[in-house]
Parts: C-alpha cells; structure tokens; sequence
C-alpha cells in the first residue's frame, strides 16, 4: 500500500483541532448586563467553554501521542483519520446547545458522545490502519493492551453516560471533567526510552 506524508498528515489534523477550538469561543455571547450581573448571566457559558476546552485539548494530545511514534502512515490511514476528526467537531455544537440551555441534557450528551466516538475511531485507526509505529514492537505489547483495557472502560462509561445525561446533564458535565483529567497519558516514545533503557526489563 502507498504511504503518505507524515507531515501534511499531523498538520491537517492539527488545523482541524485549532479551529474546532477557535469555533469555541466564536460561540460566546457578550451578556446583556454589565458588571457582576453580567458575569453571573456568561457564568453557565464560560464553564460549558472552559470544559468544553480542556476535553477536546485532551483529545487532541491523546491524538497527538498516537502520531509521534508513527513511522510510516499508509494512505487508508486517511479514512481512519476523517472519522477521528468528525466526531470531534460535534463538541462545540453540544457546547452551544449547553450553553444556552444547561439544565438539559442534550448538548452534554452531544458532547460526550462526541468525545467517546472520538476515541473509539482512534481505537479503530490504531488497530486497523496501515502505519508502522514502536507500539508494534514486543517490547510494547504490554503497554498497548493495558491502553486498550482502559480506553474500552472509558467507552463504556460514556455509553452510560449518555443515557444519564437526559435525567440529568450534570452527569454529562461531571463526566467531561473527569475525562479532561484522566485521558493524559504518558507518550508511548517516552515507555519506549525507557523500556530500552531498562534493557527490556
């Protein structure tokens, strides 16, 4: 199978991510109070922004991680990574939807949807695409199941998740909270150094 450039591969996907995240605070309304009455009525807005940043920030360096110890990317790696990107882009719709009406779950159950299919395609690209990667070494295996343990818990939360987010969205938004702290991980190059490093052990 042809490969294709690395290069213009991560540089894509990172406009993507910075607009998705530009769009974000394209959808902030300037409150029409001014003064402490104005920070009151943008408050629910700036924590569904502020939430809303941070998990697709995150979703971004998990992302991130998977591309730097990629080697070869191989051109079905493009479908992969369309689906990746296009969950995505549904965050910022359930943001505005959360913003204007927090008390309902909708836009929250937008959201972690949105995130939850995220990674379920970067799952899918991981096992399925064509790329040559240090997580395809012995020495990696290990690592690699224990990722994929962890991410099918996280998945099958979020299908909870989303169905709990119509009795109340404060699941959804407790939910993104903890996702945006948790889903940092440790980069595979760094394991990889140091497994070496350790001679394997």
């Amino acid at each position: 199978m042809s490969t294709i450039n690395k290069e213009r591969f991560v540089l894509f996907s990172d406009g993507v991510f910075a607009i998705i995240l530009t769009l974000l605070v394209l959808d902030l309304k300037v409150p029409e109070s001014t003064g402490l009455a104005g920070l009151r009525a943008a408050t629910p807005s700036l924590l569904v922004h502020a939430g809303a940043f941070f998990v697709i920030g995150m979703a971004w360096i998990t992302h991130h991680h998977f591309l730097e110890h990629v080697q070869r990317i191989g051109s079905n790696m493009l479908g992969y990574n369309l689906l990746v990107l296009f969950w995505i882009t549904l965050v910022p719709f359930g943001a505005r939807i959360a913003a204007e009406h927090p008390n309902d779950g909708l836009g929250a159950a937008i959201m972690v949807a949105g995130i939850g299919l995220n990674l379920a395609s970067l799952m899918i690209m991981g096992s399925f695409g064509d790329y040559q990667s240090i997580m395809h070494e012995p020495i990696m295996i290990p690592l690699k199941n224990r990722r994929g343990r962890y991410f099918f818990a996280y998945l099958a939360l979020a299908s909870v998740v989303v169905a709990l987010c119509f009795i109340s969205p404060w699941f959804g938004y407790g939910f993104l909270s903890f996702g945006a702290s948790v889903l940092w991980v440790v980069p595979p190059s760094v394991v990889h150094a140091r497994l070496i490093a350790e001679g394997g052990g």
